[in-house]
């Protein structure tokens, strides 16, 4: 069904004419009672299957939660072992600070982040949306990606102030206008994981949060 989509990248729809044209496979055909018996059957085992899927996905969650909160207790403690190592600068100093700039959606070999792909940890690469080259000639340089880069969600509460870092890129790469990039000035005196990390953690977010303004959604 995906290969017989129609329409332009963003906006692809499946027609009702190919939705009917669909082969379904229909066991034992040509026994009614014995083709349902042996769809039930199928179905009570898929269903069974599922109850233990949904059992390993809610466990997993719940580990992922306890583990972030782990880490960041971990980094808290770390970073209270260093603090009178550590004199206080603004970020502006250490840090070229902006905003994204692509929009829209079209076909072309530029990708554009969005907040959905900034998760802590590891940029999410699933779902990916591109600009055309002629909206990507108008960014500036330093909108696109860079190894090393910490990217940050700045709108929407339950979004802003979500940290990710950018370990792999592409030189096509580039974030849209609810994502800032934050590069390190100079990786000689400010590490990016530094800043994510610490941009990442109790005490990062509550700075973040702290500078929010505007109405919440």
């Amino acid at each position: 069904m995906i290969s017989r989509a129609r329409g332009g990248v963003g906006l692809r729809h499946i027609a009702k004419a190919d939705l009917l044209n669909l082969r379904v496979p229909i066991p034992l055909a040509g026994d009614p009672s014995a083709s349902v018996a042996l769809q039930q059957r199928v179905a009570r085992r898929m269903q069974m299957i599922m109850g233990v899927v949904e059992g390993i996905r809610n466990d997993v969650q719940t580990m992922v939660r306890c583990s972030d909160s782990l880490l960041a207790a971990a980094f808290d403690e770390l970073l209270a072992d260093v603090e009178n190592e550590c004199p206080r600068r603004p970020l502006g100093d250490v840090a070229h600070v902006v905003n994204g700039r692509a929009s829209g959606i079209a076909a072309s070999g530029v990708r554009v982040f969005k907040t959905r792909h900034v998760y802590p940890h590891v940029l999410h690469l699933d779902r990916p949306t591109f600009i055309t080259e002629e909206a990507a000639a108008r960014i500036p340089r330093d909108r696109f990606l860079s190894r090393g880069d910490v990217l940050m969600a700045n709108i929407a509460e339950g979004t802003l102030g979500r940290v990710t870092f950018v370990a792999q890129v592409e030189p096509t790469w580039t974030v849209d206008g609810q994502v800032m990039i934050i590069r390190s000035l100079d990786e000689r005196t400010v590490l990016g994981r530094w800043l994510y990390y610490y941009l990442w953690s109790n005490h990062g977010r509550d700075q973040i949060l702290s500078r929010r303004t505007g109405i919440p959604f």
